[in-house]
């Protein structure tokens, strides 16, 4: 139990210091009330407007502001109405982040049986890009960490065959954000119930959800918008859909491309038979309905890239450490320092180059993020080249 209350207490603490970082020093939008203004398309003074909520596609998206609204209307103190709304939507938002990363962490324990594997896969999610700047542009997430919690809690109960729990929150996914609809589309493709049962399950939240659109109605707004952007900005989106992931990419495709043996655990075994499909789904729906380097709606695919690249680390093991302790391995290193370094020194240049954007998308820090991912994906294409060759040396658990 001590070990577990202390990884507890990390991820708390780094979550924390993760998303007050990231706010600060990253230019994300609730670093300021002028910066959250413009992210809700209202004005500093009155941020509890929230214009944007009542737009379409966002006025289906009920459940954060459902939950924003109310709390801040009864937080107590000598406080102005607006300071408070900017309270509650700051607290709320990383209280989500802090939930997210320790049931994640708690999912991982629970199918690895290892609080130290659970861990290890929790820092890799706190430290992949569209967490790290979750509230920069143009990732600026709103609903999006509520959305990931409730994803998590829904793969949870669903591994636990806790289908009560898993409907209520599948329903509250639906109202969060219609991605969150994969959680229906997971138990009716790949649980083993009774087809009658998996209609009514899997049908609640969909009519729900269409229920919604329907009685809520709305402008008509252009669903293609974000497809003619990807087709417009390839090699921006490109780019960006490497680095949401970075290194993590091979383990993944190895791993649901069964490269990689999964064993008898059952747990990982859903989620080697249900990535390629939960791939295609969201890379598809984000390619054709949003904008790929908004990061945030490809990163619902996060519990299956990092759960099948600790299988694949795990079964790996001893190859890796060998890697890190080889020459080119250090050679790789002072390849990707030389890159990364040069890099920042002509920012200016490059940057110069980038500035396409009618919005204040802060490229000198993306730059960096791109360089340092860049460098780290680089160097496991170095173990791919090492490793190719050599017989895997066992199976070790981390």
């Amino acid at each position: 139990m001590a070990g577990k209350s202390g990884f507890t207490s990390a991820i708390i603490i780094l979550s924390i210091i993760i998303f007050w970082s990231s706010n600060q020093f990253l230019e994300g939008s609730l670093g300021s009330k002028a910066a959250l203004g413009k992210e809700l398309q209202s004005e500093p003074e009155n941020l509890s407007e929230w214009k944007i909520k009542d737009q379409p596609p966002f006025n289906y998206r009920v459940l954060f502001p459902a939950i924003i609204i109310p709390l801040s209307k009864i937080v107590p103190g000598t406080a102005t109405p607006n300071q408070k709304f900017f309270m509650t939507y700051y607290i709320m938002s990383m209280v989500f982040l802090i939930g997210t990363a320790l049931a994640f962490f708690h999912l991982l324990a629970y199918i690895f049986q290892s609080d130290k594997t659970g861990f290890a896969g929790t820092l890799l999610f706190l430290l992949s890009p569209p967490v790290l700047l979750a509230y920069t542009l143009p990732v600026h997430t709103r609903e999006d960490i509520l959305g990931y919690l409730l994803l998590v809690l829904g793969i949870y109960f669903l591994l636990k065959r806790q289908i009560l729990i898993f409907l209520i929150i599948s329903i509250l996914g639906a109202l969060n954000r219609e991605t969150l609809l994969i959680l229906p589309f997971l138990y009716f493709f790949f649980c083993k119930d009774g087809i009658q049962k998996k209609f009514i399950i899997t049908g609640i939240p969909i009519i729900i959800w269409l229920s919604l659109r329907y009685f809520l109605g709305g402008e008509p707004y252009d669903p293609w918008l974000g497809f003619r952007w990807n087709i417009n900005n390839l090699a921006q989106a490109g780019l960006l859909f490497i680095i949401s992931f970075h290194f993590l990419w091979y383990p993944f495709f190895a791993v649901i491309s069964r490269k990689t043996k999964i064993g008898n655990n059952t747990s990982l075994q859903f989620f080697q038979q249900s990535g390629p499909y939960v791939f295609f789904l969201v890379f598809i729906t984000t390619f054709l309905f949003g904008i790929i380097i908004e990061l945030r709606l490809l990163y619902l695919l996060f519990p299956w890239i990092i759960i099948c690249a600790i299988v694949y680390f795990r079964d790996h093991y001893s190859s890796i450490q060998l890697y890190l302790r080889s020459k080119i391995f250090f050679i790789l290193c002072g390849i990707a320092l030389t890159g990364i370094v040069t890099g920042i020194y002509f920012m200016e240049v490059l940057v110069s180059t980038l500035r396409i954007s009618k919005y204040d998308v802060p490229y000198n820090i993306w730059l960096v993020v791109v360089l340092i991912y860049g460098g780290l994906t680089f160097l496991s294409l170095g173990f791919l080249l090492f490793n190719r060759n050599k017989p895997n040396h066992g199976v070790e658990t981390i």
